[in-house]
């Protein structure tokens, strides 16, 4: 009869190396196709969802009027900005500001802004059932939410703050600025990190 041993330890030798060949063979493609690969795709959505809020904010502005400033926003930040540790995120957002005279115009123009979309509004801090109060204090910033949904698979908002500051001498007292934003987990750094 033969000896089988001999066969199944060559066998077993070549299978050996031919599950280390896999094993390097899919590293070497997840480091050198896979990942960069998804890091552009990745990439592309961001720089997706910054077109689709600079058309969002186009269209605030053929609704409400045009901003006194337009400023968009590409950042990365972590989690903790002082150890610059924590998971990475990036975000993209179109700001409009508006210089208006009180804060009848500031509601006005968030009850306009807002009919673009159809998500419900929200409050945030110092304001009070979802409209901008007459500030208190000598400066003052009240910030009221709206969702806007998905885009390009990040979480998008916009922000709608009404800031007073009566120790302006020169420019509006009375600021509404509009901010739509996009933001998610980022597998590297797209932009530059916030500070």
């Amino acid at each position: 009869m033969f000896d089988l041993e001999p066969k199944i330890k060559k066998w077993l030798k070549l299978a050996l190396k031919g599950v280390l060949l896999l094993i390097f063979v899919s590293v070497l493609a997840w480091f050198f196709v896979i990942n960069p690969y998804l890091i552009r795709q990745e990439k592309k959505r961001f720089d997706q969802a910054a077109i689709s809020l600079e058309q969002l904010a186009q269209e605030i502005q053929t609704k409400i009027g045009p901003a006194n400033e337009v400023i968009q926003d590409n950042s990365c930040g972590r989690a903790n900005l002082k150890s610059e540790k924590g998971p990475l995120s990036c975000s993209v957002s179109s700001s409009l500001t508006y210089a208006i005279n009180n804060t009848e115009d500031a509601n006005i123009l968030l009850t306009e802004a807002s009919t673009l979309n159809t998500n419900e509004l929200r409050e945030g801090p110092l304001a009070t059932d979802i409209v901008f109060v007459s500030p208190s204090k000598s400066k003052s910033t009240q910030i009221i939410y709206q969702n806007i949904g998905v885009i390009e698979s990040f979480r998008c908002v916009t922000s709608y703050e009404y800031s007073f500051d009566d120790t302006l001498e020169v420019t509006s007292k009375h600021n509404l600025k509009i901010i739509v934003n996009c933001g998610g987990a980022a597998k590297t750094e797209y932009f530059p990190i916030e500070s």
